[in-house]
């Protein structure tokens, strides 16, 4: 798996090497990698994600999708979030129950001249479970992460940790990804995440997964940005098969 890493990283910095073209910013993290970043939207913009997203094998998995994941600059520190993905897991049907309804503010309390920006995304999480005996079950959690960003010149890079309580389950989830821009339509991100789980009180945190992730964010037209990823995990799954993760979608910017 180190080889695979390393390879990959070579890859990336070998294509983005080959261009010199100058960019007016760049931002690592956020959509369509799994680590987000430091940044906010502009005052009164909206920027608006629409993908489908996979996370798993092909014995265990996750599907997201559609997802519709609304931001909203409130000011110039506080970006204002809510999230609705449609879910499916292995053996449910498709679009099988909305769940994790996220709420949360992204508050960026530092950025400076520098290039280094920090921020903190407090989240409400709402899972809806399926039905059950007992009528439907709804669980409530919280994600408070802490994101650290550089840019300089056409690049960025970005480091995020958080803790996450859902239900009766713990993580702690870390993740860095660099970014390289070309021109104004053009951003390349790669990627290294993470999580660390816990299901019961007394239980250890335990490695849930690794992913190295590639990914490009593709302008179209002012409105309209592609965002696509795909990318590896570092270790199987518990029946030993190769774990995935994909990102296409669009977002939209008004």
């Amino acid at each position: 798996m180190k080889v695979i890493s390393i390879l990959f990283s070579l890859a990336f910095f070998s294509l983005v090497s080959t261009f010199g073209i100058q960019s007016l910013r760049a931002q690592a993290g956020g959509p369509p990698m799994l680590t987000n970043d430091s940044g906010t939207p502009d005052p009164g913009t909206w920027e608006n994600n629409f993908p489908f997203v996979f996370e798993g094998s092909k014995d265990i998995y996750t599907l997201e999708g559609p997802v519709v994941d609304i931001n909203y600059g409130f000011n110039e520190k506080i970006q204002l979030t809510v999230e609705f993905p449609w879910v499916k897991e292995k053996g449910q049907p498709v679009a099988n129950k909305l769940d994790n309804i996220t709420f949360g503010a992204k508050y960026r309390f530092h950025e400076d001249s520098n290039g280094y920006s920090a921020s903190t995304f407090p989240a409400a999480i709402i899972s809806l479970n399926t039905p059950s005996a007992d009528g439907r079950k709804v669980h409530y959690g919280f994600f408070l992460p802490l994101a650290i960003g550089k840019t300089f010149g056409p690049y960025g890079i970005n480091g995020q940790v958080g803790y996450e309580w859902l239900a009766h389950t713990k993580h702690v989830v870390y993740g860095v990804d660099v970014s390289r821009e070309f021109g104004e339509s053009l951003v390349l991100l790669l990627e290294l995440h993470g999580e660390l789980e816990k299901i019961e009180e007394d239980d250890p945190f335990l490695n849930a997964g690794n992913f190295i992730n590639l990914g490009a964010q593709i302008k179209l037209t002012e409105m309209f940005t592609l965002l696509t990823a795909v990318g590896k995990g570092l270790s199987p799954d518990e029946f030993g098969n190769p774990t995935y993760y994909a990102y296409c979608g669009l977002q939209l910017i008004m």
